[in-house]
């Protein structure tokens, strides 16, 4: 059986997607891409639209613990934009100093991803979530300029591998 990915169509301005057919169900990869441009034309605003990011990727690849941290230029740190799956507190309190410490902080100062399966064996690794053990942190750019880091972590051992 095959089902087709839609095109978007928002007033005047038309975002296409390419649209193919495929065996089963549209790729999460490509849900994401079309869920995407539909957000950024209707989102009302930059924290409704991190909000609904950060909730589409916690849908679409199960990941419980997710936030997109904002660089704050003044201070050269990472701030939390949005979150889901993180306490209070940790939302509210979290600052990170840009390459001085913790894994996004290293992600901010080099541009990089990078996985930690074991966050107990990585000494930059800064407590999110209660027993957490595996992060991945991805920079968020716009050309060269960092704007984020998107991070996501899991109760379990290298999660992020499967």
């Amino acid at each position: 059986m095959k089902s087709e990915c839609s095109i978007v169509n928002a007033d005047r301005l038309q975002l296409r997607v390419v649209s193919r057919m495929y065996s089963g169900p549209c790729p999460p990869m490509l849900k994401l891409k079309i869920w995407f441009n539909e957000k950024v034309v209707l989102a009302e605003g930059a924290r409704q639209l991190l909000s609904e990011i950060i909730h589409v990727i916690q849908e679409l690849f199960s990941y419980p613990h997710c936030a997109i941290l904002l660089v704050d230029d003044k201070q050269q740190q990472l701030n939390v934009g949005a979150s889901i799956g993180y306490r209070e507190e940790v939302v509210q309190n979290f600052r990170v100093a840009i390459g001085a410490e913790g894994i996004t902080g290293w992600v901010a100062e080099h541009k990089k991803p990078l996985y930690v399966p074991d966050v107990q064996k990585d000494s930059r690794y800064i407590e999110g979530i209660v027993n957490g053990r595996s992060e991945i942190a991805v920079p968020l750019l716009i050309g060269r300029r960092l704007i984020g880091v998107l991070d996501v972590e899991s109760e379990e051992l290298d999660a992020f591998t499967r």
